[in-house]
């Protein structure tokens, strides 16, 4: 098609995929409260859910700490039969919730190892709000794929800081076409 600033080819497929976010969003907007929307135009690339899915919520458990991390997933797909690890990657909210003082989250592909020159935040909390919440899209892990999968269908969270409960809602996810 044409060439960009960094001389790469876009192709028809990134027009696709850029053509059928666009129509994702359209459709979002015209059918809030729809249970599911697929975007159109690119097969079934993003399934996304309306009305965010509570995957995780660790108030009434005790905190992660620093340095400390949780493995999350796979899971069955909510009101379908399909698990997380059908998909490539989650889209979804983080939120830090019910801190002890200042300190972060980190969201990254299961099965991964942290670096702490390249990792980075997706929440940082501090002060005496509720909650901080941010919103992330993370590919699931790839280094254990069962037989029939596309991934393992797991996410890693990492606390820095203070110790901090957390909640994870789910938007959607990232189909195979990505």
């Amino acid at each position: 098609m044409s060439e960009g600033p960094s001389k790469k080819k876009t192709t028809r497929r990134d027009v696709l995929k850029l053509a059928g976010a666009a129509a994702l969003g359209a459709a979002g907007t015209a059918a809030l409260g729809a249970p599911r929307v697929l975007a159109a135009g690119s097969g079934n690339t993003i399934a996304m859910y309306f009305t965010p899915q509570r995957v995780l919520d660790t108030r009434g458990t005790p905190k992660i700490g620093h340095g400390a991390e949780t493995v999350i997933g796979p899971y069955v797909v909510p009101g379908g039969t399909f698990m997380w690890s059908d998909y490539y990657g989650i889209i979804g909210n983080l939120t830090a919730t019910s801190w002890t003082g200042p300190g972060w989250l980190s969201v990254r592909q299961g099965g991964s190892t942290w670096d702490p020159v390249t990792g980075v935040s997706n929440v940082n909390f501090a002060g005496a709000f509720g909650g901080w919440a941010n919103f992330f899209i993370c590919r699931f892990g790839s280094t254990t794929i069962p037989p029939g999968k596309v991934s393992d269908g797991t996410i890693i969270i990492r606390s820095g800081g203070a110790p901090t409960n957390f909640i994870i809602d789910l938007f959607g996810f990232l189909g195979p076409d990505q």
